[in-house]
């Protein structure tokens, strides 16, 4: 269970199948961010306000995706209301990879309790 602010996912970095749809969501975010409008940066164009609502769009539809396809459909909904903000949908994108990350070192700390490297093991032997 992967849990975000108050809500608990079924999601866990060590399932093979969380593991293929988070890196597949991951490289569609990708894909779709060489597709977006590029950030505008003349403030002086008079074409500013709609491209910068073109970009902000755009890239707050590429992270709702990202999130309801890694936690699953309306899960970015749930987590931000149906209001969402740019802000709000980068902390979020920012505390699921975190507690991926955070899942994904717990299960190293488990496996590597189990698998002693090689200095390990003959040091073991030789005490015998």
């Amino acid at each position: 269970m992967l849990k975000i602010r108050e809500y608990e996912f079924d999601f866990d970095i060590s399932a093979p199948g969380d593991l293929e749809k988070y890196l597949h969501s991951c490289e569609v975010m990708a894909e779709k961010e060489k597709l977006a409008p590029k950030m505008p940066t003349d403030v002086q164009d008079p074409q500013y306000m709609q491209d910068y609502y073109k970009w902000l769009s755009a890239y707050c539809k590429i992270l709702t995706d990202w999130i309801d396809d890694i936690l699953g459909d309306g899960a970015c909904n749930k987590l931000l209301g149906p209001k969402t903000s740019l802000s709000g949908l980068m902390n979020v994108y920012d505390e699921i990879s975190e507690a991926a990350t955070a899942q994904g070192n717990a299960i190293g700390q488990h496996i590597r309790k189990y698998m002693p490297n090689r200095a390990t093991r003959r040091k073991v032997k030789v005490q015998k």
